[in-house]
């Protein structure tokens, strides 16, 4: 750890397995200008999604065993017991009681076990969510999504505060865009992409052939289709806001500070290419929607 020490004006060294003959090496090789702690010190490591460890945050790469597939974990949200639970995406599993592992950006399959499905909505008509419960071998979460991108050095986390509902009818004539109704893209693929408007909400369409309800449709290019008296999406957006394995990742609203209001989860994505990725429109499943489905809070 570089830096002078604030009391003694020398710099300190820390070792990982402290040991009064390491100690005496160092004092041999550079004097009196170190002082050398007697408390060992492991070695820091720069925190991100993706080499996540309890409590678990949302916004973290998923490996779901169940469906051979990588998803995002999505918000934390509390029960009326008051226990933490993660949210993602219903189409990422394939039933009640499938596990759920930490990957990476790499596509890991062999990381720690997060916990299991405790409940799944997905079906024609119904939402798109599952709620994740931690196991018992030390998994646990924390009120909080992961910020930026997976590979920024120290990403950041920001701490859930409420919900947000952001809605084009807010805004004079119900243009999208406007102050309160930009949202925050946080998944773990894509990462955090910021001021994106909402065009719709309250929208029921298939995702993978099932017919989905309650979803935001959110993209940075769109117009007004006169024929159905509606904005909507441009096919030919170039600003990409989604890819695949982003499904179940946080969709926020920015708050004071480092707080953050949850208002979605990842459902499915529109325009994108071949592989399912550079997707330019993303459907979010409502926060509103999943709460009164399962009794839940955001902490």
């Amino acid at each position: 750890m570089w830096g002078p020490a604030s009391v003694s004006g020398k710099l300190a060294i820390f070792l990982v397995h402290y040991s009064q003959r390491a100690a005496n090496a160092l004092y041999a090789r550079y004097g009196k200008a170190i002082l050398v702690s007697r408390i060992s010190m492991p070695p820091l490591t720069a925190l991100a999604r993706g080499s996540d460890t309890p409590p678990y945050a949302g916004g973290d790469f998923l490996w779901l065993p169940s469906t051979g597939g990588y998803c995002s974990g999505g918000p934390i949200v509390k029960n009326s017991s008051g226990n933490l639970r993660m949210l993602t995406a219903g189409h990422c599993v394939a039933a009640v009681g499938n596990f759920v592992y930490r990957s990476d950006a790499g596509g890991q399959t062999d990381g720690p076990h997060m916990g299991n499905v405790i409940d799944r909505d997905r079906c024609s008509g119904c939402l798109d969510v599952a709620v994740v419960d931690h196991n018992s071998t030390g998994s646990s979460y924390e009120e909080k999504v992961w910020g930026l991108n997976y590979n920024t050095t120290n990403e950041p986390k920001y701490t859930e505060v409420g919900t947000a509902f952001p809605r084009p009818g807010n805004c004079s004539g119900g243009v999208p865009g406007c102050a309160g109704d930009l949202v925050t893209q946080d998944s773990a693929v894509t990462g955090e992409i910021t001021q994106i408007p909402v065009v719709q909400v309250n929208v029921t369409t298939p995702v993978e052939g099932i017919s989905t309800r309650a979803l935001s449709i959110a993209c940075k290019n769109f117009h007004f289709d006169s024929s159905t008296g509606t904005y909507v999406c441009n096919s030919s957006s170039s600003a990409v806001i989604g890819n695949g394995g982003d499904s179940g990742g946080p969709w926020i609203v920015h708050g004071s500070g480092s707080n953050v209001n949850i208002a979605g989860t990842t459902s499915g994505g529109g325009f994108c290419d071949v592989f399912g990725n550079n997707c330019t429109e993303v459907a979010y499943e409502q926060i509103s929607a999943i709460l009164s489905k399962y009794s839940l809070t955001i902490p």
